[in-house]
Parts: C-alpha cells; sequence; structure tokens
C-alpha cells in the first residue's frame, strides 16, 4: 500500500508543477493550482468583492511545513495577497480555500 501512495504522491507533485502557478508560503516558493471557477466575483462585471473566495491545491511532497489557517500567501503572477480559511489534506495533497485580501481591501 506505501508504494501505491508513494506513487500517488510523486503523481500529484509532477501535476502541479506542470499546471501550476508560483505562490509564496511561509517563506518557501512552491506551485499550486488554483480553481478559477470558485471565483465568480473575478469573473463578471459585477462581482461580489466582500467574498473573493478560491480553491487551490498543493502537493504534499512540496511544502516544507503544512500551512495554517490564518496563514497568508502570495500569487507571485499578480502580486495579491491571500489569507486562508479552510485547510483539509487528501492523498498527496493539501486542499486549500482562501481569501483574497488584496481585492478586499480595493473600494
Amino acid at each position: 500500500m506505501s508504494d501505491f501512495l508513494n506513487f500517488l504522491n510523486i503523481g500529484c507533485s509532477e501535476a502541479v508543477s506542470i499546471m501550476g502557478e508560483s505562490i509564496k508560503i511561509n517563506g518557501q516558493v512552491l506551485n499550486a493550482v488554483f480553481d478559477e471557477e470558485v471565483s465568480k466575483w473575478d469573473m463578471n462585471e459585477y462581482g461580489d468583492s466582500d467574498s473573493p473566495e478560491l480553491k487551490l491545491v498543493i502537493s504534499i511532497l512540496d511544502l516544507n511545513k503544512l500551512p495554517n489557517k490564518k496563514d497568508r500567501f502570495t500569487r507571485m503572477a499578480t502580486g495579491e495577497t491571500f489569507f486562508i480559511t479552510q485547510i483539509s489534506t487528501s492523498t498527496g495533497n493539501v486542499e486549500i480555500e482562501a481569501r483574497n485580501e488584496t481585492k478586499l481591501n480595493v473600494k
């Protein structure tokens, strides 16, 4: 069974390195895959700026330290800052829900 889990963990890490984009979290720069479908506020003209939420996935193998709720990270491509509202783990991944602090502060 451990060989199977190793296979899944390595597969998740390789997939994130191909599909992901850079974030900086807890002083570490790594790749994450963002689920933009959650970010409805960024998809239309009359978006809800009170709830700029998104989800992302990080490979467990790539993390030096598991993030905590309320930790912040920066999306390197846009310079936006997010704070983590939920964290869950699954095979090979850390799934994070976060709120865009940068867009929340822009009025």
